[in-house]
């Protein structure tokens, strides 16, 4: 519990000393605001706590499954129960860094594509047209059904 209420204070310091740059390279402003600073600590106290209890009960619940006397005679030292518990955390854990990987990936090429460039058009080559008006019941066969119309 207290290793992740440690890496949160640095967690913080390691955001507030990055956040002028990343504000640079994004072109944004985000700040730390008096109306959200108190949703923001308590999210990321949650988030701390929770961390540390998940952390610490697996140890606790591995060390709760020994039986004391046996591990003091020295006969049985290790639980034969947990192999599963430990596959899945192994493989929950794949999963979690194989996502994360994956969208650093997506993210980075978001960022790419979508980084300031030239529209394609430019102001000095634009060219304008004036409308000639025509007069509104033509003869030709096409513009006779056009003009009957409401849109036209």
């Amino acid at each position: 519990m207290v290793i992740a209420i440690l890496a949160l204070l640095v967690l913080v310091l390691i955001v507030f000393i990055l956040l002028p740059y990343y504000n640079m390279m994004m072109q944004k402003q985000l700040t730390f605001h008096a109306e959200n600073l108190p949703f923001i600590v308590t999210c990321a106290v949650f988030v701390s706590l929770v961390t540390g209890l998940l952390a610490g009960s697996y140890p606790a619940f591995f060390l709760s499954s020994f039986n004391p006397t046996r591990v003091l005679k020295g006969t049985s030292v290790i639980g034969g129960g947990s192999s599963f518990l430990r596959r899945a955390l192994v493989v929950f854990q794949f999963v979690i860094s194989i996502s994360l990987i994956s969208s650093i990936v997506i993210i980075q090429k978001q960022l790419r594509l979508f980084s300031p460039r030239p529209l394609g058009s430019e102001v000095k080559v634009s060219s304008s047209s004036r409308c000639v008006r025509r007069r509104r019941h033509s003869n030709t066969p096409l513009s006779r059904p056009l003009f009957k119309t409401s849109m036209v």
